[in-house]
């Protein structure tokens, strides 16, 4: 009898540290700068980073504007360095999909390549609602991958029994609507883009 085993996370805190400088961190730097491009802020305004690693786009999006910043992550050693990159900054510990803030509390969401990891995807479309102004927005940064190309990593994903998916346009849609948020713009450099969802009702 086959025993079916908790699927695993990726974990990046032995490579906390280095990560900016490390591949991963230098490829996504595209995908930073395409968020830097896509936001719209206001000073004054509450910004929370959901799944914001070592703090680089908080700490570049305060060098240009006057917010408010958060941050959370699951991987405790990401928050370490991102609280030195960002030490005025609210940075927590914790679960993109239940996070410790009030309803309708932040101006603009910010996730960066981490829809992607998420074990529940639409437990995050509904946290992300819940912590959101209605009328502001949130800016999904993913890969987007040729269709054979996401195919194949998915199925690479389930069979080494990874937390995580890449997904369609249409599933991300799909996964949002029903919490009132809903894609306005699209921006896209290669095989990264930027999703722009408002949320539209409560």
């Amino acid at each position: 009898m086959m025993v079916k085993t908790a699927r695993k996370d990726v974990k990046f805190d032995k490579r906390a540290a280095k990560y900016d400088d490390e591949f991963e961190g230098k490829i996504s730097q595209k995908v930073y700068q395409l968020v830097m491009e896509s936001v719209e802020l206001n000073s004054g305004d509450k910004i929370l980073d959901m799944g914001c690693g070592t703090g680089t786009i908080l700490y570049r999006l305060n060098n240009l504007y006057n917010i408010e910043g958060y941050g959370i992550d699951i991987e405790e050693k990401m928050i370490e360095q991102a609280k030195i990159k960002c030490p005025q900054m609210n940075i927590q510990h914790g679960d993109c999909s239940k996070t410790p803030f009030e309803g309708e509390m932040f101006d603009s969401l910010i996730a960066c390549m981490t829809f992607h990891h998420f074990y529940d995807q639409k437990a995050f479309a509904g946290e992300a609602s819940r912590i959101l102004k209605t009328g502001s927005k949130l800016y999904l940064a993913d890969p987007c991958f040729p269709a054979l190309i996401r195919k194949l990593i998915n199925i690479i994903i389930k069979r080494t029994n990874l937390i995580g998916r890449f997904c369609t346009e249409q599933e991300i849609i799909q996964i949002f609507k029903p919490y009132g948020l809903e894609i306005k713009e699209k921006k896209k450099d290669g095989f990264f883009q930027v999703l722009i969802l408002e949320k539209v009702y409560k």
